[in-house]
């Protein structure tokens, strides 16, 4: 052997050449491996993945021509959806204009605008709602000026022309008192109950004269018991509407809320009667 050793002829760049070659193998083996037949089958897979993906000239020209005409029919659809909504804008701004004069807006002019841009999945119109609430200042978008009160009535106006045209059975209106008191309240609940009258109407509210005009009670309360927080939903009857009115009018039951809340509950029996 040692006689045989010496007679032998290395080649150190063969050497090197090899154990490269044995490292990449390791290397490919732990990312598509575990075996060198694994990762020859999943060579072969990805061979049939890239085939599927790789297209011809001829390929790539149908599929820019497809590209072409799918562009020139959604510009005409954009267009007539965008003619589509200008008209209905008009119809719909007049109807939310008639509904927010009746919730005491009655100076308040109600527009929609509707302006050109780049196409997306929604079309090429930028919508936005525009409001004035006082005479002779311009329209402006209703999201940046009106106040907390004024957005609750004009969302109350939508949603109740839409109530009406799309057919829905249900109404929910979530703090639709927000920012307003008074003669403000009144008119929101005489409006809440024109609507209850085709409509099942679910209201949460803090304002009495509003929790006046409903035809059920219920009464939503957090109850702490150590680290967990339970809700609890009652149905008020009778004396119970009206010790809860009262403590939503003043904060207690004294007489002269209770005399109140019992003002609140038959007036708004006069109101659903009428």
């Amino acid at each position: 052997l040692r006689d045989y050793s010496e007679n032998l002829e290395v080649d150190k760049n063969v050497l090197f050449d090899v154990e490269e070659r044995l490292d990449y193998l390791d290397k490919i083996k732990r990312k598509y491996g575990p075996s060198l037949q694994d990762v020859l089958n999943n060579l072969q897979n990805f061979t049939l993945e890239l085939q599927k993906i790789e297209f011809a000239p001829e390929k790539l020209l149908v599929l820019e021509d497809e590209i072409v005409q799918s562009e020139k029919k959604v510009d005409i659809l954009s267009k007539q959806l965008s003619e589509s909504r200008k008209n209905i804008a008009k119809t719909l701004s007049s109807l939310v204009q008639n509904e927010i004069v009746k919730l005491e807006m009655k100076k308040a002019q109600f527009d929609i605008q509707i302006l050109k841009k780049e196409i997306n999945h929604k079309g090429i119109d930028d919508v936005e709602f525009l409001i004035t609430t006082n005479p002779g200042e311009p329209l402006k978008p209703l999201a940046k000026i009106a106040s907390g009160g004024e957005t609750s009535r004009v969302v109350l106006a939508i949603k109740t022309v839409f109530a009406k045209e799309d057919n829905i059975s249900t109404v929910i209106f979530d703090e639709i008192d927000a920012g307003i008191s008074g003669k403000v309240s009144q008119a929101v609940a005489v409006a809440l109950v024109k609507l209850s009258k085709s409509h099942q109407v679910l209201c949460i509210t803090h304002q009495p004269i509003i929790a006046a005009m409903a035809d059920r009670y219920f009464y939503v309360e957090k109850i702490q018991k150590e680290n967990q927080t339970e809700v609890v939903i009652q149905t008020l009857e009778n004396e119970d509407k009206q010790r809860e009115l009262a403590k939503l009018a003043g904060g207690t039951f004294e007489d002269e809320y209770l005399r109140f809340a019992k003002q609140l509950l038959e007036k708004a029996n006069t109101i659903k009667n009428s």
